[in-house]
């Protein structure tokens, strides 16, 4: 029994995990005198770098293996630190290997009544493109979590602040880190100029219903900190002599971005809410 593989269709759908479902194409070949084989055991692994990263169910039928093409549906999931792991790796394209393990048995013309067991294993080599990797991992759902919720209040300037963060987030996509940074600052320049002229207001929506402790800072002050500290950080991408951006740094960067310019955005919205009112 020969086997030839075809992965004819590579889909994602989004359920509580990612995973990925596609179809499989087996065109089976029989030698000699064989006949009436039967598909017991199905096992299908995904490898990188000669690791496991994750397999599907196994599929365990007894069913006739007819001669020619034969098709079966396989989901396999994906959680968040497997999709990390593969980001890390990949470059550009995304080279993937499949592993295919099969059991079966078959009986042949000089003795139909006995049954023979026989185990294959194949490997799929399957290259996807950067283009197609990232719609996967749209479809997947994957992106959605790198998004914060952000109000976008009707403010002059807010608009090229949003801008470089969907720029940011494409650079995080294709491995453009120093980029990634560098839109990052654009952001904040970009931001620090609304927040001079409402600083006031921002404060007072941050410290509202909360009385300030004895020597120590307000909440607003501490927010702050927070916010120069994250800037700080993102200007190590301007210093290429002296500091190398990781994917991590700018994986890190980019959440602390998002996630501040987010809260702060509610501040003003909050602060456009009252002066509506008054």
């Amino acid at each position: 029994m020969e086997f030839k593989i075809n992965l004819n269709s590579y889909t994602s759908q989004k359920f509580i995990l990612p995973c990925l479902k596609f179809e499989i194409g087996i065109n089976s070949k029989y030698s000699g005198d064989e006949l009436d084989a039967h598909l017991l055991v199905l096992i299908i692994k995904l490898m990188l770098k000669g690791e496991v990263l994750t397999q599907a169910e196994p599929i365990l039928r007894n069913e006739p293996i007819g001669r020619g093409y034969n098709s079966y549906q396989v989901t396999m999931n994906l959680n968040r630190d497997t999709i990390r792991s593969i980001e890390e790796f990949r470059h550009d394209d995304l080279e993937l290997y499949l592993t295919f393990d099969f059991l079966y048995s078959y009986s042949t013309k000089t003795d139909p009544s006995k049954l023979n067991f026989d185990n294959r294993s194949e490997v799929y080599n399957h290259k996807l493109s950067q283009k197609d990797w990232t719609q996967i991992l749209q479809k997947m759902g994957y992106q959605e979590s790198w998004i914060i919720e952000i109000p976008r209040p009707n403010i002059e300037g807010l608009p090229k602040v949003f801008e470089h963060l969907e720029k940011s987030q494409t650079c995080l996509q294709t491995h453009s880190y120093e980029e990634c940074m560098t839109n990052l600052r654009i952001a904040w320049n970009t931001f620090y100029d609304i927040l001079k002229s409402r600083r006031e207001e921002i404060a007072k929506q941050i410290d509202y219903g909360s009385d300030k402790e004895e020597k120590q800072d307000p909440k607003s002050k501490r927010i702050e900190d927070i916010k120069d500290k994250i800037v700080y950080f993102s200007q190590v991408g301007i210093h290429r002599e002296s500091y190398r951006v990781f994917p991590e740094d700018a994986f890190l960067n980019y959440y602390q971005t998002v996630a501040m310019i987010s809260y702060l955005s509610k501040m003003l919205s909050k602060s456009d809410l009252q002066r509506q009112e008054l």
